[in-house]
C-alpha cells in the first residue's frame, strides 16, 4: 500500500484497523520513516499548533504561493528571513514538547527549516550581485517552493475539512502550484505532495540503525 494522504489513511483505518502498523511520510526529497499509526492518528488534534504553522508560516507568507513576476530580491530576503525566525522558534519549541506527535511535527518543520536556511543564505549573497538580482531571486524562490511543497502539503492535509484555515490554505497551495507550474513550464502534477506509505515492522527495526541526514526514524516501542 502506498500513496495515501492523511484523510485516506484515516478512512483506511476505519475499514481495516491500522493500529500496530507503521508508516513513512514522503515529503518530496525527504522522508520521515517508521511512525506508528497510533501517533499519526493524533496529528490533527493539536489544532492551535496547526493553525500557527499553516496560517503564520504559509497562508500569511505570499512569497510562498503568489505570482513571482512582481517580486523583488529585497522583499524576498526580508519575507524569508521572517519565516526563518518563525520556523526556528517552532523547531525549538517542538524539541521541548513531550507528546509523540510533536516528533512528527518537528520532522516536518525541520525539513522546511533546512530549505529556508539555504535559500536565505543564497539571497543574502545577491545583495552584492547588482543588476539582475531580482530575476535571480525569483529563480531561487521558485526552486525553494519545489522543495518545500511536500512538507507544506503534509501540514495542510492534517487540517479537517471544516477547519477555519483549511479552505484558505488549500486555495493558497493551489495557486502556488499553478503559478509555479506556469513559470517553470511544468505540470502541477510534477510538484510532489506528501504521501503516506506502509512500512513493514522489520524495516523499522533495521532503519533504527541508520543515520541519514534526510531521515527521521521512529523505533518500535
Amino acid at each position: 500500500m502506498s500513496g495515501l494522504d492523511y484523510a485516506g489513511l484515516l478512512e483506511l483505518d476505519a475499514k481495516e484497523n491500522l493500529h500496530g502498523k507503521y508508516f513513512s511520510l514522503h515529503l518530496g526529497p525527504w522522508q520521515l520513516r517508521g511512525m506508528p499509526f497510533v501517533t499519526i492518528a493524533t496529528l490533527a488534534e493539536d489544532r492551535a499548533l496547526l493553525h500557527e504553522i499553516v496560517g503564520r508560516c504559509f497562508v500569511n507568507r505570499p512569497v510562498l504561493w503568489s505570482d513571482l513576476d512582481s517580486e523583488r530580491a529585497k522583499h524576498c530576503r526580508q519575507a524569508l528571513r521572517d519565516l526563518l525566525s518563525l520556523l526556528s522558534d517552532l523547531e525549538r519549541r517542538l524539541t521541548l514538547a513531550s507528546h509523540s506527535r510533536d516528533l512528527v511535527y518537528k520532522g516536518i518543520v525541520t525539513r522546511w527549516l533546512e530549505a529556508t536556511l539555504e535559500i536565505v543564505d543564497r539571497l543574502e549573497v545577491l545583495q552584492e550581485s547588482g543588476p539582475g538580482q531580482d530575476e535571480e531571486a525569483r529563480r531561487l524562490v521558485a526552486a525553494y517552493r519545489v522543495r518545500i511543497y511536500g512538507p507544506v502539503s503534509a501540514l495542510i492535509q492534517l487540517l479537517p475539512g471544516d477547519d477555519e484555515w483549511a479552505e484558505e490554505a488549500r486555495e493558497a497551495f493551489r495557486l502556488g502550484k499553478e503559478t509555479l507550474a506556469k513559470r517553470m513550464g511544468a505540470s502541477e502534477d510534477d510538484f510532489e505532495e506528501a504521501r503516506w506509505h506502509l512500512v513493514p515492522p522489520a524495516a523499522v527495526e533495521g532503519e533504527a540503525l541508520e543515520s541519514e541526514e534526510s531521515v527521521v526514524t521512529w523505533g518500535i516501542p
